[in-house]
C-alpha cells in the first residue's frame, strides 16, 4: 500500500481474524473462477496464495484438476493447466522463503496426477 494507505488502513484497527476471513473469501472467489481450459485463470489465485504464503490451497488446485480433467477441451489444455500449476507451486515456494512449505509433497501429487492423465489420454 502506498501514499498513506497503510496508515489509513491501520487506523481502522482491523483484526487479524477479520483479515484472515477476508483473505479466505477472496481465495474462494478466485478459486471459483478457475477454468481448466484457461490456465491464465490461475494468475489472480497464485498471487494471493504467494503473497499470503497459503500453500495449503495447492491441494485444492490439484483436486480441481483431477475433478475437471474430463471437461478439458483437449489433453493439451489439461497439460497447459498442469504446467501453470507447477509455476504456481514454484512461485509460492519463492514467496514463502521465510517458512518451509511442502512443495515437494505437492509436486509429487501433481506428478502422480499428470502421469495418470497422460496414461489415460
Amino acid at each position: 500500500m502506498r501514499d498513506g494507505l497503510i496508515s489509513e488502513y491501520s487506523s481502522y484497527n482491523i483484526s487479524v481474524e477479520q483479515e484472515r476471513i477476508w483473505t479466505q473469501e477472496l481465495v474462494q472467489k478466485e478459486f471459483n473462477k478457475l477454468n481448466i481450459n484457461d490456465p491464465e485463470t490461475l494468475f489472480p489465485l497464485w498471487y494471493i496464495l504467494q503473497t499470503n504464503c497459503l500453500d495449503n490451497y495447492i491441494e485444492k488446485i490439484i483436486e480441481f484438476i483431477r475433478v475437471n480433467q474430463t471437461v478439458a477441451n483437449s489433453t493439451d489444455s489439461l497439460k497447459q493447466f498442469i504446467v501453470k500449476t507447477y509455476d504456481v507451486i514454484e512461485k509460492i515456494e519463492d514467496g514463502c522463503k521465510h517458512r518451509p512449505v511442502l512443495v515437494g509433497h505437492y509436486k509429487q501429487k501433481l506428478d502422480d496426477l499428470k502421469n495418470v492423465i497422460l496414461a489415460s489420454g
